[in-house]
């Protein structure tokens, strides 16, 4: 295991803050939106009571003039993780030459990385991760060769 080598790196984070807003006019951005009972279970009594309109999920549209309750930044997004790996190994081919093969593999665990894109509750795809923002494993080799 003389001329072997071998290296690791990974990368992870748990998922970062997001916040959820309202676009009523689709010019103003960030408002917060209203939280529909005491602990966003959005009771219908309470959503009658409170909101013109009810969306999935126990969040509803400020009326004019009002600020939503929910605070910024109230979720967790999806978390990561990615592992790359390399290998080295050094073959003497004759006394001046020297050939070294090298494999190297980047999310080496093929795990996808999920984009949270759509934080509009006034949004059809509201609360749906429609995409990754990762690539799927990549693998490359090579050989030199050195006199």
């Amino acid at each position: 295991m003389r001329d072997t080598a071998v290296a690791t790196l990974s990368h992870g984070q748990l998922g970062s803050d997001i916040g959820v807003f309202v676009q009523p006019n689709g010019i103003v951005y960030g408002i917060n939106p209203k939280l529909i009972g005491p602990d966003g279970t959005g009771i219908p009594a309470q959503a009658q009571q409170s909101c013109a309109a009810a969306v999935p999920g126990g969040f509803c549209d400020p009326q004019p003039g009002e600020v939503g309750n929910l605070q910024l930044n109230a979720f967790s997004g999806p978390a990561y993780f990615d592992w790359d790996l390399s290998a080295r190994k050094d073959f003497a081919v004759s006394e001046r030459l020297k050939l070294t093969f090298r494999t190297e593999a980047f999310n080496v665990l093929n795990h996808p990385v999920f984009f949270m894109a759509d934080q509009d509750i006034n949004s059809q795809q509201f609360g749906q991760i429609t995409k990754t923002v990762s690539q799927a494993r990549i693998l490359q080799m090579s050989l030199q060769l050195k006199f």
